[in-house]
């Protein structure tokens, strides 16, 4: 098979789209970071984009296997949402404040 027949059926493909919703999201969550002040940056790994983009298409392939038709457009969306359905989940767990220490026992 040739590549354009390859290159037609990843393009059709709506995890694909996931996918490539997952990575304009952290194109945007790596800007927004850039503009905040160097102090009140957070660091972001090449790891968590690597898992937008998966959660991205995890989040098409769940709409798909439940039954549901989506466009492109639909799953750019989807596979784009990834990053607030991480930041939600994650974002939320307990964290130390700077220089605040465990008092010694």
């Amino acid at each position: 098979m040739s590549l354009l027949h390859w290159l037609h059926v990843l393009i059709s493909s709506d995890l694909f789209w996931g996918g490539i919703g997952g990575l304009f999201a952290t194109v945007l969550v790596r800007r927004e970071n850039a503009a905040r002040p160097i102090f009140d940056r957070q660091k972001i790994s090449y790891t968590m984009d690597f898992w937008n983009v998966a959660m991205g298409i995890a989040l098409v392939g769940a709409y798909l296997k439940s039954g549901a038709t989506l466009n492109a457009l639909h799953a750019l969306f989807t596979g784009g949402s990834a990053p607030l359905i991480l930041r939600a989940g994650f974002g939320a767990a307990a964290r130390s404040l700077p220089g605040s220490k465990e008092p010694a026992d």
